[in-house]
């Protein structure tokens, strides 16, 4: 009954007579004497008289080709058929396969979709690191302990807790039998079995009857336990209950803080300590803003006072102080998404809300600090400047991160410091002023000897001036505090990068300057946004050209390409380790001088490195199964240089393996007419004639 939902199938001989009954859920067609045959859901093979040579055992078949040959899957372990009715044990291993029915290719290779085991190497060396056999899946490492999944020979997958140094299971996983990834600290495991979640010891037996609906580590030995709905309870270490919250549908939101978290709990904030001592702090008429090291509360309404609270959760604030802040406005500088924070910067500006108040300053050490000579405050380009500070006579100076007068005020003007730089305007011999090109350090700079005119804006580190030497005039850059002029090539614009590096745009292409003027990455892409620092050594450059997306790592200290263009993504893994997309397939482990430190043929994503160790979650990829049994996985990227192929890319790919072909049927001779790199060619291939349309 083809086409019927509840139909079956069987066999007939070309005279029509019914010779296998139809009982089967689905067939494929006999080979070598055999069919394959579905039942009940799985797949076996039958003879001629409809008789199982293979019981219906698997999850997913090939027929047989013209040696005799089968594939089949179970439980997602490959094996090999022989028509002789043997199970040959296949020669590579790998994850769980699903098998492609298009039929054999050229070569006898069929198409498979495979999962590839987790693959972990060594960051210094490459070195694959070996794991357990029936390895399904890697969890995130705990001091050298893994969570491992794997699949036992009953098919159930049930993590265990591996030890990489001591080469040995710490905790089985028929001990655990852990259906999810499991928490290990100071030998108590969180683990889940029959929908609920439990403490036990490394032996796997219970620490306590509590099951819980959720558990988390947000840090060694902190947890996070749901023991009912929408009801949260924070554990230490040995269990011991730190505090209590309800009316949470889902765990608190989370922040670190330093060395602590910070557990936002609606109209309150949940402070857990380094050593699991408990701050609550108020929130409902303060809006807060977490910093590096401190968090600001700011009122929600007019008329409240702020609070600052330091790193130990209390407020570092006197009443006086808090009572002084009610009048101003607070200017955060240089956290959160601004910069990183510099050891010794002032950490915020206060701005008088009326003539009540006084400028001020929060110290580095998070005093308050205001003066009533002070008039007017100007924080610099970079945390490591000076805040230029106007008095109420009129006069210019600038502090430190103490509030200290680190250029005294005696200066007409200053601008706002610049990479370690300002113009100031010093009062002349004759009554009038003069600029004067200052350091942070309060040094008076000169500039180098030529015919500089006029110097004017900033170029990054470097001063903007107008060239006039002889007949000659444009503009030229200068390097201040090296006190020489800067060989920059001709650019249509310039912005600010990182440090003393510069985007430096020539036509319609971006680029990277470095500080001496010298292209550390050519003009390649069109927009600076596709120029991402990985860290301070290397940039991946993305470039569309020709429908196609690519991305090329460059080393900005010597301006060398780490890397050819290549479709595919790019990660930086650990210091002076990148793990980029291989050429054709896979993935490659590079240093920071490019050396090829490791070459896998699988693809990963989300990729991620610790404790000297790094690793990829493997997603399903198309290869080809050769006869031998091994694998050569496709080496095709998908369309957007991103992810590799997987079963929705498959149309694409068949699409894109013939692009560059046109195709099209001659409406005069009814020819199919194709042309492609190799030249024409024409079906039929003899002449056609035929009447005029």
């Amino acid at each position: 009954m083809p086409g019927s939902a509840d139909g079956l199938w069987g066999f007939v001989d070309i005279q029509g007579r019914m010779v296998i009954e139809p009982v089967y859920g689905s067939v494929m067609a006999f080979s070598k004497g055999l069919a394959a045959a579905q039942k009940d859901g799985k797949w076996g093979f039958i003879d001629l008289q409809g008789r199982w040579r293979f019981e219906p055992r698997y999850d997913d078949v090939t027929s047989f080709d013209a040696q005799g040959l089968a594939w089949a899957v179970e439980r997602g372990r490959l094996q090999r058929l022989s028509a002789t009715g043997q199970a040959l044990p296949w020669l590579s291993e790998a994850g769980s396969f699903d098998l492609d029915h298009r039929g054999m290719q050229e070569d006898r290779a069929i198409r498979v979709r495979v999962t590839p085991p987790s693959e972990t190497w060594r960051l210094d060396t490459g070195e694959v690191v070996q794991w357990p056999r029936e390895v399904v899946e890697l969890g995130r490492p705990v001091g050298g302990t893994w969570p491992v999944r794997v699949r036992l020979p009953s098919g159930r997958n049930w993590w265990g807790l591996w030890s990489l140094q001591e080469g040995r299971w710490l905790a089985s996983p028929l001990a655990l039998r852990s259906e999810l990834e499991p928490l290990l600290h100071a030998g108590k495991v969180a683990v889940h079995r029959a929908g609920g979640w439990f403490f036990v010891d490394l032996a796997g037996q219970p620490l306590s009857s509590t099951r819980y609906q959720a558990i988390e580590m947000d840090r060694p030995g902190l947890w996070v336990v749901s023991p009912e709905h929408s009801e949260w309870v924070w554990l230490g270490p040995d269990l011991r209950e730190l505090h209590r919250t309800q009316g949470h549908v889902t765990s608190p939101r989370q922040e670190r803080w330093g060395d602590a978290w910070v557990y936002d709990l609606h109209e309150a904030l949940l402070i857990v300590l380094p050593d699991d001592r408990i701050e609550v702090l108020d929130t409902s008429e303060h809006d807060e803003h977490l910093q590096k090291g401190w968090i600001w509360l700011s009122p929600k309404r007019d008329g409240g006072a702020p609070d600052l609270i330091g790193p130990d959760g209390r407020s570092v604030l006197s009443a006086d102080e808090r009572e002084r802040l009610k009048h101003h406005r607070i200017e955060f500088l240089w956290e959160g998404d601004r910069s990183p924070a510099v050891p010794g910067a002032i950490r915020a500006l206060l701005h008088p809300h009326d003539d009540t108040a006084e400028p001020g300053v929060v110290t580095a050490d998070l005093r308050v600090l205001t003066r009533a000579e002070w008039a007017l405050l100007m924080p610099g380009q970079l945390p490591s400047d000076p805040v230029v500070v106007q008095r109420t006579d009129g006069r210019f100076g600038a502090i430190d991160g103490m509030g200290r007068w680190l250029i005294s005020p005696e200066w007409l003007g200053m601008e706002a410091f610049h990479h370690g730089l300002t113009w100031g305007r010093h009062p002349d011999h004759d009554g009038g002023s003069r600029s004067v090109l200052i350091g942070s350090d309060g040094r008076r700079l000169a500039l180098p000897p030529g015919a500089l005119t006029a110097c004017g804006g900033w170029s990054g580190p470097w001063l903007r001036c107008q060239n006039s030497e002889g007949d000659a005039a444009g503009t030229t850059f200068i390097a201040p505090l090296a006190a020489k002029r800067v060989n920059a090539p001709e650019v249509d614009e310039l912005r600010e990068a990182r440090g003393d590096w510069l985007f430096a745009r020539q036509g319609e292409q971006w680029g990277v300057l470095g500080p001496d003027g010298g292209w550390r990455v050519p003009p390649l892409t069109d927009s600076p946004e596709a120029i991402e620092w990985l860290d301070d050594h290397v940039v991946r450059v993305s470039v569309h050209a020709q429908g196609q997306l690519t991305h090329q790592l460059w080393r900005v200290a010597d301006g060398r390409a780490l890397t050819p263009p290549r479709r595919g993504q790019s990660w930086r893994l650990a210091a002076d380790r990148y793990l980029v997309a291989g050429e054709l397939a896979g993935m490659e482990l590079l240093d920071a001088s490019g050396r090829l430190v490791l070459r896998t043929p699988w693809w990963g994503t989300d990729p991620h490195a610790e404790d000297g160790l790094a690793w990829t979650s493997p997603g399903q990829q198309l290869a080809r199964l050769l006869p031998d049994g091994t694998l050569a996985p496709v080496p095709v990227h998908s369309p957007n240089g991103g992810e590799p192929m997987t079963e929705a890319d498959d149309e694409a790919a068949d699409a894109r393996a013939v692009q560059g072909w046109q195709l099209r049927l001659s409406a005069r001779c009814g020819q199919l007419i194709v042309r492609g790199p190799s030249g024409q060619q024409t079906w039929p291939k003899q002449s056609v004639r035929c009447r005029q349309p």
